[in-house]
């Protein structure tokens, strides 16, 4: 019974993985024929950073307008001490900058793939890993890439610093957490992942790291000022309705509090709406961030770092197409290790159904939907647990 069970089970990924590798012909073909044929242009923001840099380079406001190649609405987010960072960049023409930030960007992309594979050590074939990575949710990956959005780059980065973590080397881990908050702050969420191998003892490296962070941001804003107050003010206006109407706020829960706020005319303020919002998000980072790190005891290492790459991922305020690389890997991992531990029915059954959803569903919120139902299945199967064992 159990050999049929598997034959049966191997039977149905086998259609799985030919659905996914349709899917990807379909998007490579579109791809194609508007970018190819056509002449839909992408890797638009590395244009905006590129943009920004010989804007700082010639002292005038790098969040301003970014109108070096034409007029656009859009606005550079990032830290200054990111644009710090970037500057040897600027010494590039447009040209050279662009094939240069595609070989950075496909280089990560391979990144992603190796050390996820060091990681998780995934029983699926290679090739089918790379097809999930780059077009599970209908080609996010694929869209994360041809944007030229640095999340790319900062999601090799964070694998690389989870890899070290592994391996018990706390310190490259820290300072790729560092690194990639550096160009977005709220990406800090992964320093729990932490937690994971040094338990509550990883509060004081969180500690020290805070204290390093905050003060090269201090060296940063006293020799600079006015770029810090004019970081300031984009940022403030990125939360307001106005900037939401126009650019939307991604797939995260920021995101999706603005739609429904938005879509049902509740508390209908410019400065309410974004501020409740805001406060909610907090709330929930707060909440989950310390049940999992006081309440929730998984004996498999690995399975509860998978757990909290997929929180992290989860509570990403703006998560975006681009920001899915790493909880992508997560949900395949899972796939293949039982996400409930006493029916092993309802886990193979479930696994399955994690890859048809990733495969075929391509909704906008899909993502934020399935890491949701994880979540909710992974903490109410830890209380479950935990309950019974103090019986």
């Amino acid at each position: 019974m159990n050999l049929l069970e598997k034959k049966i089970e191997n039977r149905i990924k086998i259609l799985i993985y030919f659905l996914l590798i349709i899917a990807s012909i379909d998007i490579l073909l579109t791809f194609f024929d508007k970018s190819v044929v056509g002449n839909l242009k992408h890797f638009g923001d590395a244009e905006l950073y590129f943009c920004a840099l010989q804007k700082y380079a010639a002292n005038l406001n790098p969040y301003g307008n970014m109108d070096c190649f034409g007029k656009t609405a859009m606005h550079f987010q990032y830290t200054p001490l990111s644009l710090v960072l970037l500057y040897p960049l600027n010494f590039f023409d447009l040209s050279a900058y662009k094939y240069f930030w595609i070989l950075i960007e496909l280089l990560s992309i391979v990144a992603i793939f190796i050390y996820s594979k060091k990681i998780f050590k995934f029983d699926t074939n290679a090739f089918i890993l790379c097809l999930f990575i780059l077009f599970s949710f209908g080609g996010t990956g694929w869209s994360g890439f041809l944007s030229g959005n640095i999340s790319v780059i900062l999601s090799a980065v964070i694998l690389f610093g989870i890899y070290k973590l592994t391996k018990n080397k706390v310190l490259p881990y820290i300072m790729t957490i560092i690194f990639a908050s550096i160009f977005k702050p709220y990406l800090l969420i992964f320093f729990l992942s932490g937690f994971v191998i040094y338990k509550n003892n990883f509060f004081k490296y969180i500690f020290k790291s805070l204290i390093f962070l905050i003060f090269i941001h201090f060296i940063c804003f006293y020799f600079n000022q006015d770029l810090y107050l004019n970081y300031l003010k984009i940022i403030n206006i990125s939360t307001t309705n106005f900037f939401y109407t126009n650019f939307g706020s991604g797939i995260g829960l920021i995101g999706l509090g603005n739609g429904l706020f938005n879509k049902f005319q509740l508390l209908n303020s410019n400065y309410i709406t974004p501020q409740f919002i805001q406060i909610f998000w907090l709330t929930i980072v707060f909440i989950f961030s310390l049940t999992f790190i006081f309440y929730i005891n998984d004996p498999n290492n690995k399975r509860k770092l998978c757990y909290s790459l997929i929180l992290a991922s989860f509570l990403n305020p703006y998560l975006m197409n681009y920001d899915l690389y790493i909880c992508i890997i997560s949900i395949v991992y899972l796939s293949e290790n039982s996400l409930l531990y006493k029916n092993k029915t309802f886990n193979k059954l479930f696994s399955l159904c994690l890859l048809i959803f990733i495969t075929t569903i391509h909704d906008k919120f899909a993502c934020l939907f399935l890491l949701s139902l994880i979540l909710f299945l992974f903490f109410m199967n830890s209380f479950q647990n935990k309950k019974t064992r103090i019986s």
